[in-house]
C-alpha cells in the first residue's frame, strides 16, 4: 500500500507541473484527450525478484529483454561509457558483452527491439539521443540483428554489421531518452525528456540512408520521460519517468490511437534512485527495471523483475 500511495502522491506532483507547462500549437497527427486527473494506479503487476549486480555499472541507462534469446536482457550505459551492450540473465548474471565496433557511446539512452528489414527476424537499436544542452544538430539509432546466444563461447562478441540511421527533429534540437518501436510499421518512436508535457515524435519506416526528418506526432500528458517499452505483440506499452510507469493495454493494432485516446494506468514500481530503464519479458506478462547510481552514496544496481498477477 506504501507504493501505491507514493505513486499517488507523485502523480498529483506531476499534474500540478503538467497543467502550469502549456506548449505552443504545433500541427500534429494526435492530441491526447485526457489528462492526468484521468489516469488511476493499477494493482495488475507485483514485484517478483530483485538481485543486485555485483559488476561495477554507474550509468546503466536502457534495457530490452531479448526476443531470440528470450531469457537474457541487454543493457547499456549513456553518455562517455564504453560502446558496449551488456547481456545479462534474469537474475543480473553477465553473460558477455556485445562491442559495437568503430562506435562512440557519443550518449546512448535506451534500447528498443523488434522487427527490421528482414522479415522474422529480431534487431536491437540502439537509441544514441540524449543532449542534456540541446546542441547536437543531429542524433542517430544503430539498428542491428540480435544474435544467437543459444552458445556463448566468449566474454565479449564484436559487431560490425550494423546500420546507422541518423535522423534531426523538426524544430531544432531536443533531449530524450526514450525510444521504442512499433510492432506493427516498424516506425521508431522517440518521447522526449525535458519538457512537462511528453512531445512524440516517429521515423517512418523504411528509413533513408542520409539524414531523416523525425515527424512531430502530439503531446502526452506525461512528463520527465526517461524510457518506455512496447511488447512484441504490440498490445501493452509502457513508459516511464523517475516516479511512475505508465501503462496500457489494448486489442488495438494503432499504437497512438492507444497512447493518445486511452488514459495509461500506473503501475507498480519500487522507487529507485536514478531509475532509467524499462523492458518487457518476450510475452508481454511481466517487465524490467535497473537504475543509475552514479554519484549515489549507497546505491547499488539492482535488476526489478515484476510479474503479472
Amino acid at each position: 500500500m506504501q507504493i501505491i500511495f507514493n505513486q499517488i502522491f507523485l502523480l498529483t506532483i506531476a499534474m500540478t507541473f503538467a497543467q502550469c507547462n502549456k506548449p505552443g500549437k504545433e500541427k500534429a497527427l494526435w492530441e491526447s484527450n485526457y489528462t492526468l486527473n484521468d489516469v488511476s494506479v493499477s494493482t495488475k503487476f507485483s514485484l517478483f525478484n530483485q538481485n543486485t549486480i555485483n559488476q561495477n555499472y554507474k550509468e546503466l541507462s536502457g534495457l530490452v529483454c531479448g526476443h531470440k534469446n528470450e531469457t537474457f536482457i541487454y543493457m547499456v550505459e549513456d553518455k562517455g561509457n564504453p560502446n558496449k551492450i551488456y547481456v545479462f540473465n534474469q537474475t543480473g548474471v553477465l553473460q558477455t558483452k556485445l562491442i559495437l565496433e568503430g562506435l562512440e557511446n557519443i550518449d546512448w539512452e535506451d534500447l528498443a527491439i523488434g522487427p527490421g528489414p528482414v522479415e522474422g527476424e529480431s534487431y536491437i537499436y540502439v537509441a544514441d539521443i540524449g543532449d542534456n544542452d540541446a546542441n547536437r544538430n543531429s542524433v542517430r539509432i544503430i539498428r542491428f540483428v540480435e544474435p544467437d546466444l543459444s552458445t556463448i563461447a566468449s566474454n565479449s562478441i564484436t559487431i560490425n554489421n550494423y546500420d546507422i540511421i541518423t535522423f534531426q527533429y523538426p524544430k531544432g534540437a531536443r533531449d530524450a531518452e526514450t525510444l521504442m518501436i512499433n510492432p506493427f510499421t516498424k516506425d521508431l518512436i522517440i518521447m522526449t525528456k525535458v519538457e512537462l508535457v511528453t512531445r512524440v515524435y516517429q521515423l517512418k519506416y523504411p528509413y533513408t540512408a542520409n539524414i531523416n526528418k523525425a515527424e512531430f506526432v502530439g503531446l502526452l500528458p506525461t512528463s520527465k520521460l526517461v524510457a518506455g517499452d512496447i511488447s512484441k505483440d504490440g498490445q501493452r506499452i509502457t513508459v516511464k519517468n523517475k516516479g511512475n510507469i505508465y501503462y496500457w493495454e489494448t486489442q488495438s493494432n494503432d499504437i497512438y490511437k492507444t497512447l493518445f485516446h486511452s488514459p495509461p494506468k500506473i503501475i507498480t514500481y519500487v522507487p529507485e534512485p536514478q531509475g532509467e530503464s524499462i523492458g518487457f519479458s518476450l510475452d508481454g506478462k511481466s517487465y524490467f527495471t535497473i537504475t543509475e547510481t552514479k554519484g549515489i552514496d549507497g546505491a547499488e544496481p539492482i535488476l526489478y523483475h515484476y510479474m503479472e498477477n
